[in-house]
C-alpha cells in the first residue's frame, strides 16, 4: 500500500512537471529537459552477449514446442465424462436422518459399496476413456507423451474421488466430537429433558448376558479397526487401476497402472487421524454403558437362587426381603 500511494504522488508530480498548464498555474518558469518515456529506452541485460545462455533457452524451447501437445477435444470430452458420471459418486454411503443399524449390516453395506464403485471406476470409466483414445489421431512420436497425460489427469480425479469420499465420511464422524461426552447416566437422566443436547447414533449394539456379567455384542476395539478400516479401504481401491492405453500394448509385462494415492498423503492422513481420535474418544464413553446394568446383574444368577428356595424353603423374613428387593428394581426399570 505504501508502494502503491508513493507511485501514485510521483505520477502527480510527473504530470505537473511535464504538462506546460500545470506549470504556468504553479508559476514554475524553469523549462526542464524532456523526460525520457518509460518502455522506450533500450534495456541492456548481461545476457545479451551470453551465447551459452541463448543457446539453452532455444533448446529448451524447441523441447517443449515438441512434448507440448493441447488435445482440446480429447480431453475436454474426459472431462466432462468424468463430471457427469463420476465426480459426484462415492465409495462409501454417509447415514443419514436418524436410523441406525448393526455394525455388522453397517459395515458389509459399505464394502458393499466400495466394490461397486471399484467396479464402476475399473469397467465403465475406463471403457469410456478407452473409447475417446481410439477417437483420437496422434502422431506415433507422440502417443507416449498423450498417453501418459491422460493417465496423469485420471490419477488425479481418482484420487480427488476418493479425497471427496473420505471429506464426506471425516465430516460425518465430525457431528460426534463434542467438547463435552456425557457419561451414559447423565443422558438416560435427562432423556427427556428438552434443554439437553440430542446424542445423535449411527451403530446399534446388542448387550449380551455373559457369565455373571453383561457385555456388548462386539468388543469396541473391533468396533474401532472395522471404522477405520473403511477409511483405508477406500484408500486402497485407488491400487492396481488400469490405465486405459493399456489396450493399445500387447506385452503384459508393459502395461501401466494409474498412480496410487499413497496413506500418508497429507491431506488424507490428517483426517484418518481425526476418525480415529474421535470414534476413540466415543467408544471410551459408550464403554461405561454397561455401568447401566451393573445394579440388574443378580438376574443373571436368580435362577440358581430360586432352585435354592424350592429345596430348602426360606424363612418368611427372608421372602420379604427378597420381595422388597424386586420392588425397588422394578421400580427402576419403570422410571
Amino acid at each position: 500500500m505504501e508502494n502503491y500511494n508513493t507511485s501514485i504522488k510521483k505520477a502527480i508530480l510527473d504530470y505537473i512537471l511535464k504538462h506546460p498548464e500545470q506549470k504556468h498555474r504553479f508559476k514554475i518558469p524553469i523549462s526542464f529537459r524532456s523526460i525520457p518515456e518509460y518502455g522506450n529506452c533500450r534495456v541492456s541485460r548481461k545476457s545479451d552477449d551470453n551465447w551459452d545462455w541463448k543457446r539453452a533457452y532455444n533448446l529448451s524451447k524447441v523441447r517443449i514446442s515438441n512434448n507440448l501437445m493441447i488435445m482440446g477435444l480429447n480431453i475436454t470430452k474426459i472431462l466432462k465424462y468424468f463430471k457427469k458420471n463420476i465426480s459426484t459418486k462415492r465409495y462409501l454411503e454417509i447415514p443419514k436422518g436418524w436410523d441406525t443399524e448393526k455394525l455388522l449390516v453397517f459395515i458389509e453395506n459399505q464394502k458393499a459399496k466400495i466394490e461397486e464403485h471399484k467396479k464402476l471406476v475399473a469397467e465403465d470409466w475406463k471403457k469410456s476413456i478407452e473409447t475417446i483414445l481410439k477417437e483420437n489421431k496422434v502422431f506415433k512420436d507422440q502417443l507416449i507423451i498423450y498417453f501418459k497425460s491422460v493417465a496423469a489427469l485420471m490419477s488425479t480425479q481418482l484420487r480427488q474421488i476418493i479425497v471427496n469420499t473420505v471429506q464426506d465420511f471425516h465430516q460425518f464422524i465430525m457431528k460426534f466430537k463434542k467438547k463435552q461426552y456425557y457419561d451414559p447416566q447423565t443422558v438416560f437422566a435427562n432423556q427427556f429433558n428438552p434443554s439437553f443436547p440430542f446424542q445423535n447414533s449411527f451403530l446399534e449394539l446388542d448387550i449380551l448376558s455373559l457369565g455373571d456379567a453383561f457385555d456388548f455384542s462386539e468388543t469396541l476395539s473391533e468396533i474401532h479397526n472395522k471404522i477405520n478400516g473403511l477409511v483405508n479401504e477406500v484408500i486402497r481401491s485407488s491400487q492396481d487401476v488400469e490405465r486405459p492405453d493399456n489396450i493399445f500394448i500387447k506385452n503384459i509385462d508393459k502395461k501401466n497402472t494409474l498412480w496410487e494415492v499413497q496413506p500418508n498423503d497429507q491431506e488424507i492422513n490428517r483426517m484418518i487421524n481425526d476418525i480415529d481420535n474421535i470414534v476413540k474418544d466415543n467408544l471410551d464413553v459408550i464403554n461405561k454403558v454397561l455401568d447401566l446394568y451393573e445394579p440388574y446383574r443378580f438376574v443373571l444368577k436368580e435362577d440358581n437362587v430360586i432352585e435354592g428356595y424350592k429345596k430348602d424353603p426360606p424363612k418368611r423374613e427372608d421372602i420379604k426381603k427378597k420381595i422388597k428387593f424386586y420392588e425397588e428394581k422394578l421400580k427402576n426399570l419403570r422410571e
